[in-house]
């Protein structure tokens, strides 16, 4: 249905997808009626999995129903993330009517007469680029960031080994609870899984690159954590200062609980971005791409002086 609006909206003037973490395999029918009163056809439209899109490069991406910003992962060349969360229509029970009718459903949301500007209106008074926005440091969903790195502070300054570990807990605006597998087991899984960010940073007391791998992944010091790490409460003081923050507490066998707060992970706009970590960033994953002799080092030169490039092929002839 959001494809189909968006389409319509768009004109033509850029490439619309749509896309689910569970599709259903075939488009609801109330969903095509529903869409035929404001006279869009999505009849031939058909129900892909997300995954279908990995290999793609997407400029934006707006998700949907419920808990769909947790599932849905980064994809190549993403710029924009937009969440919208309404009721999910096809879990919605009743008579077709009820159905239309249902709270957030279609007609609330958009009534006989639609005003798409009524849904684009209030993005930004919420969320800006110069705060929210960052550079992703460490691999998986940048909301987690802060996770692990919150989970590795507390376990440093406890000086906690994993086997003392009794119990890892989270607490962050807007969470109440996991949307994701508690044991992922591939980088999908791991990129938004809370769960595992706690427990490689408090296993390896740091999260970084070499933590989307599958030695780490299926590391079972990392995995033997897992099963300790629960969400709690969010926090309720200094909201306005939680940028993808969270709070991280680790309780040990001794009885003792060592806590950290992270209010913006590492990266983040907001406590702005140094050149040395976007090096050491292009530095660890860059040579999986096998570049040709000396062409790591000069191409990193290049990227650091890239407004004194003359053309953007200088670039492009050194990732060959």
């Amino acid at each position: 249905m959001a494809e189909g609006i968006l389409r319509s909206a768009a004109q033509g003037q850029f490439r619309v997808a749509s896309a689910g973490s569970k599709p259903a395999g075939h488009v609801h029918p109330l969903a095509i009626k529903a869409m035929a009163e404001i006279g869009i056809d999505i009849s031939a439209h058909t129900s892909k999995h997300m995954n279908d899109f990995l290999s793609q490069s997407v400029e934006t991406v707006i998700t949907v129903c419920g808990n769909a910003d947790q599932a849905c992962p980064m994809f190549p060349g993403q710029v924009n993330r937009y969440h919208w969360g309404f009721e999910d229509p096809a879990h919605a029970q009743g008579t077709e009517e009820e159905i239309l009718e249902a709270k957030q459903g279609f007609l609330e949301a958009y009534g006989g007469k639609p005003d798409i500007g009524a849904v684009t209106r209030e993005i930004g008074n919420t969320w800006s680029i110069l705060t929210d926005m960052g550079i992703k440091l460490v691999p998986g969903g940048h909301p987690n960031h802060a996770v692990a790195e919150a989970a590795a502070n507390a376990a440093r300054a406890g000086d906690v080994l994993p086997e003392q570990v009794v119990e890892i807990t989270i607490s962050r605006p807007g969470f109440q609870g996991f949307a994701n597998p508690q044991f992922p087991t591939d980088l999908i899984g791991i990129a938004h899984s809370a769960m595992y960010f706690a427990a490689a940073g408090a296993a390896d007391r740091d999260y970084t690159w070499v933590h989307a791998f599958e030695e780490k992944i299926n590391n079972p010091v990392i995995r033997g954590l897992l099963g300790k790490v629960r969400m709690i409460d969010p926090p309720t003081a200094n909201l306005q200062r939680y940028k993808s923050g969270a709070i991280v507490t680790i309780k040990t066998k001794d009885g003792k609980s060592h806590s950290s707060t992270v209010y913006a992970p590492k990266g983040a706009a907001i406590l702005g971005i140094d050149w040395v970590d976007v090096e050491a960033k292009y530095l660890a994953l860059t040579p999986y791409a096998k570049l040709s002799g000396n062409n790591l080092a000069a191409s990193m030169k290049v990227i650091r002086n890239f407004r004194d490039v003359k053309n953007v092929s200088e670039l492009v002839e050194l990732l060959r």
